[in-house]
């Protein structure tokens, strides 16, 4: 569940497999993770055991779930939990469509095809690596910064694989009747994650010897060793300075350009608005603006950057005296960027410690969904969504809405202006449910299935920019979804005032015809209610009815609502997952926000239902949020916006009488919390 647009990576899920699969862990100390106040940090795989005390009043999440908490994450996999199962049960949904023969649908065969050209080893055999060694020529001849902007002006992105900066159109949040152009480094906004780090985190780029200790890059630096000696004969020399060059720029790039999640900026949903004049001098030498000229994006007349400093740090280090090690960065970039569309030799070395070998028609298929989300997700749907699950979620929809309408009703801090807007803002709320009605606007542009692998590659990602070009020049297609029907995610799109329930989440464990209403509403209708709840939340509250930012608080109302997301933040800066490490509260105000606000009004719609099981439904929010992550990889659900999994279910419950007096939680049991030391948002 997120609160912001974003575009599923499938990939990601199997790239990290693959970094994990036959690895040790990383390096650097492993924290006591069993000192954790007041509740165990449950979420790390290991921490739970069968021996582990199981009591519902001390920690209602390990009492649900301890089945799955003790048992140990299979070698290979980051993490497991409900989510990833979804995730997992909907990739392999697309890989049994995509294996049952070509559909008569014209662009749902265009994702058929493509499959199969994947899968043709001997044709991209023939082809070798030629296409990666013709671009690394290119940029081998670049000789100054005048040709590095040339490059990037004639190598268009979709055949270069690499760029130092990224946009993304979508809605104008100052005015919702037309699309915008925003350029950030915040991957969960990017349709390219521009630009790159092979650790991923910035955070880890704490000196060069740090990262060379790190199992992802030595992994990396033995794959990439091999292709530039074997493959792009460079001399053994040659392949070890472009590889420390490649650092030295990814260590500008950690410490400079890419802020670390979490950095108190981000948080603000505020970005800088810029006249194409002004963002002409902000972008320096960087040929941002003519290279959107160049693709054919209409000029704006103004843009937005969500992190400025972002764009001033990386023209301080474009420069001359930087050519090399930009030049052998993007060198890197271009052979990790490279490997799924080349020959079998290339492919099977970079998959050298993973199953993916063995299974690659399933993963093939993984490629296919990334590529061709919107071909794909129409075959999904028809084959896997009918209409009618998408009736009764509409009536799930429908339900939580009119139980946050009465919340907002009976709402005691609000001035009547205020809760007049709040209301008309729900009132006025979009509902994109399970699939589009009209598949006409997600039609491919440009995109058709060539003979060459490469070249077919290449159309599916400039069809991305011709996307959004056309949506520059036709705003009326802006209300279009924001997300493929078959991305296992539910979404909260503040500009333009809408929330989005994808159909995959029809088609999984979350929800089906013959769920008591209170598993429906512990599963689907939570993640319905905690999408609803993020437009009143400490960033989707900032934007009013149209999508648009406005204030439509009194001045007493916004003072009390952000004293009340305050003192949530301090009750989250109290919680230790174990010793030494103090949560940053502030990360979680609009997650934990949306987490209270969604079960207050559950069991607000609880409440005229006759004969409800609590029991049910809360066992069923618990199972929810079941997530285990491998000790390696913790400190990601220690940086997330969301809480980690254990509190969201611990701390969020221990908020509300009907919990604690079904299960006769009293004073001195860990799950009691004192109605004065209550958080109460809305």
């Amino acid at each position: 569940m997120c609160s912001r647009k974003t575009r599923l990576l499938i990939i990601v899920f199997s790239v990290i497999t693959l970094i994990l699969s036959g690895c040790a862990s990383s390096s650097g100390n492993t924290p006591e993770f069993s000192t954790g106040t007041p509740w165990l940090f449950s979420n790390v795989d290991g921490v739970v055991t069968p021996e582990t005390p199981v009591d519902l009043k001390e920690d209602f999440y390990i009492y649900t779930n301890h089945k799955l908490l003790s048992e140990d994450i299979p070698d290979g996999l980051p993490y497991l939990g409900t989510f990833i199962s979804a995730e997992k049960k909907m990739r392999k949904d697309v890989f049994k469509m995509l294996q049952s023969g070509p559909p008569s649908d014209p662009e749902a065969r265009k994702a058929y095809d493509f499959y199969m050209l994947l899968q043709d080893w001997e044709k991209r055999n023939e082809r070798g690596v030629e296409p990666l060694k013709t671009l690394v020529d290119k940029i081998e001849k670049i000789e100054s910064l005048a040709q590095l902007s040339d490059f990037f002006l004639t190598v268009p992105a979709w055949e270069r694989r690499i760029s130092l900066w990224a946009w993304v159109v979508t809605d104008d949040g100052q005015d919702p009747e037309k699309p915008a152009v925003y350029f950030t480094d915040l991957k969960t906004l990017l349709i390219q994650e521009t630009p790159s780090l092979i650790l991923q985190a910035p955070e880890l780029y704490t000196s060069a010897e740090d990262v060379k200790e790190n199992f992802i890059w030595k992994n990396t630096v033995s794959f990439l060793s091999e292709v530039l000696s074997e493959s792009l004969y460079y001399t053994e020399d040659q392949a070890t300075q472009i590889i420390e060059n490649c650092l030295s720029f990814e260590m500008e790039l950690a410490n400079k350009v890419i802020p670390t999640l979490g950095d108190k900026y981000l948080l603000s949903i505020n970005p800088k608005k810029l006249s194409r004049e002004e963002f002409e001098i902000e972008q320096g030498p960087l040929p941002i603006l003519e290279e959107m000229h160049s693709y054919g994006y209409p000029d704006q007349d103004y843009y937005y950057m969500y992190y400025p400093d972002m764009i001033r740090n990386l023209v301080s280090i474009y420069t001359e005296e930087n050519l090399t090690i930009i030049k052998d960065y993007m060198i890197v970039q271009a052979i990790l960027n490279s490997v799924l569309y080349l020959d079998r030799t290339l492919f099977d070395l970079y998959f050298s410690n993973s199953n993916v070998k063995e299974h690659f028609p399933e993963y093939a298929a993984e490629i296919v969904n990334s590529c061709l989300p919107w071909q794909t997700g129409r075959l999904y749907i028809e084959t896997y969504v009918d209409n009618n699950l998408k009736q009764q979620t509409l009536s799930l929809v429908e339900m939580i809405k009119d139980g946050y309408r009465c919340i907002l009703e009976e709402n005691d801090f609000l001035a009547d202006y205020t809760k007049a807007n709040a209301i008309e803002k729900l009132d006025n709320m979009k509902c994109l449910v399970g699939f589009p009605d009209d598949w006409t606007p997600y039609g491919s542009i440009s995109f058709e299935v060539l003979p060459d692998l490469w070249e077919t590659y290449s159309l599916s990602e400039k069809d991305r920019f011709d996307r959004e070009i056309q949506l520059l020049n036709h705003p009326e297609l802006k209300d279009a979804w924001p997300i493929p029907p078959q991305t296992p995610n539910c979404v909260n799109n503040p500009s333009a005032n809408a929330i989005i329930i994808s159909g995959s989440y029809m088609n999984s464990e979350l929800f089906n015809s013959d769920m008591p209403i209170e598993e429906k509403l512990g599963l689907l209708g939570f993640v319905i209610a905690h999408e609803v709840s993020h437009s009143f939340d400490s960033q989707g509250s900032l934007f009013d009815k149209d999508g648009r930012i406005a204030d439509w608080w009194t001045e007493s109302d916004k003072l009390e609502f952000q004293k009340r997301i305050d003192r949530l933040a301090s009750y989250y800066d109290n919680i230790h997952p174990f010793e030494g490490l103090d949560l940053r509260g502030e990360t979680y105000t609009g997650e934990a926000c949306a987490d209270f606000a969604a079960m207050k009004c559950l069991l607000r719609i609880a409440k005229q239902i006759e004969g409800f099981d609590y029991d049910l439904f809360f066992k069923s929010y618990a199972r929810l949020m079941f997530f285990e992550i491998t000790k390696q990889l913790y400190q990601h659900t220690i940086s997330d916006f969301h809480p980690p999994y254990y509190l969201r279910v611990n701390v969020t419950l221990q908020q509300y009488d009907e919990f604690l007096d079904f299960y006769g939680i009293k004073e001195g049991d860990t799950m009691y919390l004192s109605p004065s030391d209550r958080i109460t948002v809305w």
